[in-house]
């Protein structure tokens, strides 16, 4: 018990930091955001979107996302890809990253649905150690 304890405290007094690509206008691409939107207006799409951040300067951010999605709707469920890619130019860093979505869709009363969702993907990051003086 003592040690499920302190393993518990370990987990607890962890503190995580991250910072995901956020596109300005989302509501054009609402799986930035979240899966279930995958298949939400029972039909195909494909897209893209491009954020560059700071260009005038060294830092230049440049962030791209693509997709595609569908609807079937005799299984009442979205498939759909979804591929990020992200470059800083004066570090060289870069995070690449491909997710493939399952939504589903619930009919809970006239107006109400339940849209769960599955994402499961691969992602490579590139830190450019080799710029580091």
């Amino acid at each position: 018990m003592k040690h499920l304890l302190f393993l518990l405290f370990l987990i607890l007094s962890v503190k995580f930091q991250a910072q995901d690509v956020i596109f300005s206008q989302n509501f054009l691409v609402p799986e930035t955001l979240n899966t279930s939107f995958t298949g939400a207006i029972r039909s195909t799409k494909i897209g893209t979107v491009h954020k560059s951040q700071w260009h005038t300067t060294n830092f230049k951010t440049n962030s791209n996302f693509l997709y595609l999605d569908t609807w079937h709707e005799g299984y009442k469920m979205g498939l759909g890809i979804s591929f990020l890619n992200q470059t800083e130019v004066a570090s060289t860093y870069s995070f690449n990253q491909v997710n493939f979505n399952y939504s589903m869709a619930f009919q809970l009363n006239d107006t109400w649905f339940f849209r769960p969702s599955i994402s499961a993907g691969f992602g490579m990051k590139n830190y450019g150690f080799q710029n580091i003086l």
